[in-house]
């Protein structure tokens, strides 16, 4: 009876220990995570890939930004291997309403949204005006470049709405653009009133605001 015992206290310590080397196990990565990369990376699992040294020293930290996968190292004269996976803070385009093919996006239809993934989606480096779907898009969707292709809000010989707003004056008349243009563009437009050649700059589809 007593070298049950003996043998049930030993498994039970041995769980305990295990179980707490386990949790500051974890709670070490996370520290290492934040403090090189802050709120932009969580951790999803690890699973160490070698015995573990209890009493080590230095540890070490191995991860790329964007990768979902890295690895952490506890050091004592052997080295003992984790490998991590993990998620990354990203900011990901969705859609707030059902888009059809050959919509442009919009801040009405569209909407920016923080979501942690294995990996981050390349985002968009210029307006999301200047994109149209190419495909049906459902409500709640997020929003792949690959469903999207970019097309000039204004196109030489449109015919646009120009307008220019100053104090209490406010002006609005159609023209025609001379030059293609995608949103922020600077374009030129015949003036009705000055017949000459003014700028403007795109602020919507066929949509142009005079500049001072």
């Amino acid at each position: 009876m007593k070298c049950f015992l003996k043998r049930l206290t030993y498994a039970v310590n041995f769980f305990l220990f295990s179980f707490t080397f386990s949790f500051n196990l974890e709670n070490l990565i996370k520290n290492e995570l934040r403090k090189k990369f802050g709120d932009e990376v969580i951790l999803e699992g690890y699973k160490p890939l070698t015995q573990l040294p209890q009493d080590f020293t230095r540890v070490e930290l191995r991860v790329y930004r964007n990768s979902p996968r890295g690895l952490f190292f506890l050091k004592n004269g052997r080295i003992g291997t984790v490998a991590l996976f993990l998620k990354w803070k990203c900011r990901v385009l969705i859609a707030v309403k059902d888009i059809n093919p050959g919509e442009r996006l919009s801040y009405s239809n569209t909407s920016w949204k923080e979501e942690y993934l294995k990996r981050c989606p390349k985002n968009f480096h210029e307006p999301i005006q200047n994109f149209v779907a190419k495909r049906f898009i459902s409500k709640g969707r997020r929003i792949s470049r690959s469903f999207l292709k970019k097309e000039l809000l204004v196109k030489r010989g449109d015919m646009v709405k120009a307008f220019y707003i100053k104090g209490g004056v406010y002006i609005i008349f159609k023209t025609k653009s001379l030059d293609n243009g995608f949103f922020g563009d600077i374009v030129r437009i015949h003036s009705p009133f000055s017949k000459r050649i003014i700028k403007g700059k795109v602020v919507g589809e066929k949509e142009v605001k005079i500049l001072d």
